[in-house]
């Protein structure tokens, strides 16, 4: 019961904090989103699906909105720029967390996409390059995602059944983070969202 009891003590101290990866966990997780999102193709690292107003870019296909657009969907690129801002990540001149989608429509994305123009070239480079940071951004997000998960939750024997269940599939029983349970549920939550 103590070993229980410490483990769990342990588990929370992590947990209320940013998630602390490797570089080698972070590339892990990197190349498994990208491989699930993107079937790990270049192509579809800066995408515009079918269907949608919007762009979908980096490892997990965060959505970009262009100026003045709205959408029932929420907009995560410019939280995956913030967070790189906050780690002085060398980004392009244009680009920072403000910045809008710089293409109005599909047809105009894939026409610089087809040209290859230096602003979707720049954005590619990026994205590209900064593949184990948005794995980072995918991580603290699922860090700020328990407690929102479990405030949908009204009984506190299934809160607490849920946490430990989320505990378990994210830490090994030395309280390291297990980049497999990590990969699964960052996973999921990136693509279901945080509720």
């Amino acid at each position: 019961m103590r070993a229980f009891l410490f483990f769990s003590l342990v588990l929370s101290a992590l947990f209320s904090s940013e998630i602390q990866l490797t570089k080698n966990q972070a590339n892990y997780i990197a190349k498994k989103v990208w491989q699930n999102e993107g079937a790990g193709l270049d192509k579809y690292l800066v995408h515009w699906n079918n269907g949608e107003d919007f762009a979908s870019v980096g490892i997990g296909h965060f959505i970009w909105f262009s100026k003045g657009h709205t959408e029932r969907f929420r907009e995560v690129f410019p939280m995956v720029v913030a967070f790189m801002e906050k780690r002085d990540v060398n980004m392009p001149v244009w680009l920072n967390s403000k910045t809008a989608l710089p293409w109005n429509s599909k047809a105009e994305f894939y026409a610089a996409k087809k040209a290859k123009s230096k602003q979707y070239m720049d954005l590619f480079r990026f994205l590209k390059r900064t593949m184990s940071y948005q794995a980072e951004f995918m991580a603290q997000r699922l860090s700020e995602a328990l407690p929102q998960m479990l405030s949908t939750i009204d009984d506190p024997k299934k809160q607490k059944l849920t946490k430990k269940r989320f505990y378990e599939v994210m830490y090994n029983r030395n309280a390291s983070v297990n980049e497999r349970g990590l990969y699964i549920l960052l996973d999921y939550t990136n693509f279901k969202g945080e509720g």
